[in-house]
């Protein structure tokens, strides 16, 4: 069936004009109109996977995209959203094949090269990331996507400058590219610039203000600098925006483990307590906090709570317990 044709006919256009109104149940019915009257075009096929894609049902947008490619092996655009498919499932490594066959047909186009960058990272191969980045900024040197993939990419390869300097390089198009800020604020963290780490996070929470994460970091910045009242702030910010994903959860209890290590060190040893106490209860796995609560207890001579937190921490971590557990046997911690 020839695209023309099927880009002619009125179940395509009221498909193209459920897309522009962004409006998902047209979207799906027009797709599956256009497929059921064109079952043999990959046009139609790869309109249905795209339906599915921007209706973020991802694991239904393979099958479409499988005939797509199938009935028209040459389309660059249908391998290319196969490859976005898997990547979106976090199948990682079945997104490479598909997104390296849909440079071959098209290598002029630069967003293909970012995804089939992202991907090389995920699967562990940075330098094949770099390269496929680098591509992608020589047909578009204007590609926020790639100086911030291009910056995580150097970030987690330990190379801090150029990971810095690709970031700045996406900020500067984009003053807005989340990606990028945590990026920046990790790797000035890393080098011990905390004003500037505190600074590029603060533009990152008034970019996306519901994002617990940037108010988790921007809270465990504010501690380690010893600017605990905007550390409670911060953290209870991120507390109200209720994280639920793990990732979330991990980052608040670090966040609450690094206030309570500043209140320790300062001598603050109920502020020491009640923020290593959150940072358990948000993150029970995060091991340094549970030795701080013990510590904090002992610190302020109560050491029969820090026997119960010691068998708290041992019904979760038997060995972790009992490790902790010889802290209990030093009568007069350091003050």
């Amino acid at each position: 069936m020839p695209d023309a044709t099927v880009r002619a006919s009125p179940e395509w256009k009221a498909f193209s004009a459920a897309m522009d109104a962004k409006d998902m149940a047209a979207i799906l019915a027009t797709a599956l109109l256009l497929v059921e009257h064109f079952p043999g075009s990959a046009i139609s096929q790869y309109d249905l996977g795209l339906a599915y894609f921007t209706r973020e049902e991802f694991e239904k947008m393979l099958p479409p995209l499988r005939e797509a490619v199938r009935l028209d092996p040459a389309h660059a655009k249908s391998w290319r959203l196969l490859g976005e498919g898997f990547s979106k499932l976090r199948r990682f490594q079945e997104s490479i094949t598909p997104l390296e066959e849909s440079t071959r047909l098209d290598p002029s186009d630069d967003f293909t090269w970012c995804c089939l960058g992202s991907a090389y990272s995920k699967v562990g191969k940075p330098g094949e990331a770099e390269g496929a980045l680098q591509q992608a900024l020589k047909l578009n040197p204007d590609s926020v996507k790639a100086w911030g993939l291009l910056s995580t990419v150097y970030f987690r390869g330990h190379k801090t400058d150029e990971a810095i300097r690709c970031a700045r390089e996406a900020l500067k198009r984009d003053p807005t590219a989340l990606g990028a800020l945590s990026i920046l604020g990790q790797a000035y963290s890393e080098q011990g610039k905390c004003e500037e780490a505190i600074g590029v996070m603060r533009q990152a929470v008034s970019v996306a203000p519901n994002d617990s994460t940037f108010w988790c970091a921007l809270g465990g910045l504010l501690a380690k600098a010893g600017k605990l009242e905007e550390a409670e702030e911060a953290l209870h910010k991120a507390t109200e925006l209720t994280p639920s994903s793990q990732r979330e959860q991990t980052a608040l209890g670090m966040a609450f483990g690094d206030l309570g290590t500043a209140y320790y060190r300062k001598k603050m040893g109920k502020e020491a307590v009640a923020a290593f106490r959150k940072a358990v209860d948000t993150d029970p796995s995060g091991d340094y906090a549970w030795e701080g609560l013990v510590r904090s207890w002992l610190f302020v001579g109560k050491p029969e709570r820090a026997r119960q937190t010691v068998a708290e921490l041992s019904r979760l971590d038997p060995a972790r317990g009992r490790e902790l557990a010889g802290l209990l046997d030093d009568p007069a911690p350091e003050k």
